[in-house]
């Protein structure tokens, strides 16, 4: 399955990620403490050339270039890692960097550094007409990824819009073709031949939807019972007339002192949610999940 999935397929899987993510915040924990033990900190080069002065001018150049290294100047390399080596993975399996020259840098001057990244939403790279439902029946493009006749990628085709962008009515399905040696594609392929990466969430989506509906139900059982304030018990003969019929409800005043009518009793309605499995059986789910 995981090299023939199509693009609706990769959208959707992406979809219900995010539903998972703002509705389970196990399912968001799981996917950002998985990108905080991998990032931690930026990567520090230690550079040995016999020159203490330039391995330190080098060191300290690499370091201000993390810090800026960002075309649109918003996030650090640490950020953009973070994003990638994890969050991204578990959304799409996948992640995409675009290698960019600034040409705004003076790079003969000191600590100019023109080379730039631009992170890439999966969404965007898709073959021309997918949008549309039109694309182009081409064995060479794979999921907006061309290549040669080896399997090899040679272009990547990045939308210039998000496809779900409401600035994107005008140039909807107007995209750019990137050489593949200006990208850097970041996913684990599972089967020969796969040119896009699948969610690693996908095996527990479905574990993500018990354990809502679990925790949801249990929740719907507590308020219901906690809804009845008591309960009439008969002890009189099936035949005798009863004062109530099963399934009336008794108002009771507040503060009150009540007495009963004669062959009945009062009594509490125990609560049984949650039950005593309730903790192990979500556990078990979580670690499945995670």
């Amino acid at each position: 399955y995981a090299s023939r999935v199509t693009y609706t397929d990769l959208q959707d899987l992406s979809n219900r990620f995010w539903y998972a993510m703002i509705n389970n915040y196990y399912a968001s924990r799981i996917a950002v403490t998985l990108s905080d033990d991998l990032v931690g900190t930026v990567p520090t080069p230690q550079i040995y050339s016999g020159d203490a002065d330039c391995d330190k001018e080098l060191e300290d150049k690499f370091v201000a270039w993390c810090e800026d290294c960002d075309i649109r100047g918003a996030e650090s390399l640490q950020s953009m890692l973070w994003q990638i080596s994890g969050v991204e993975q578990c959304q799409s399996g996948e992640a995409f960097i675009v290698l960019q020259s600034n040409p705004g840098i003076n790079t003969k001057g000191v600590g100019g550094v023109a080379l730039k990244l631009q992170t890439i939403e999966p969404d965007r790279i898709a073959t021309p007409g997918d949008l549309f439902g039109l694309a182009i029946i081409n064995d060479k493009i794979r999921n907006g990824i061309e290549v040669d006749e080896n399997g090899k990628p040679i272009y990547y085709y990045v939308l210039k819009k998000h496809p779900g962008s409401s600035l994107a009515i005008g140039g909807l399905g107007e995209y750019d073709k990137v050489p593949a040696d200006y990208v850097i594609h970041l996913y684990r392929p599972k089967r020969s031949g796969q040119t896009r990466g699948v969610p690693l969430f996908t095996p527990a989506l479905g574990i993500f939807a018990q354990l809502r509906r679990f925790t949801l139900a249990t929740l719907d059982a507590a308020e219901q019972a906690a809804n009845i304030s008591g309960l009439l018990e008969s002890e009189m003969d099936s035949d005798a007339e009863d004062v109530t019929t099963v399934g009336d409800e008794v108002e009771i005043p507040r503060n009150s002192l009540l007495g009963l009518p004669g062959g009945t009793k009062l009594a509490q309605l125990k609560a049984e949610h949650p039950s005593g499995t309730y903790k192990e059986f979500k556990r078990e789910l979580l670690n499945e999940a995670a």
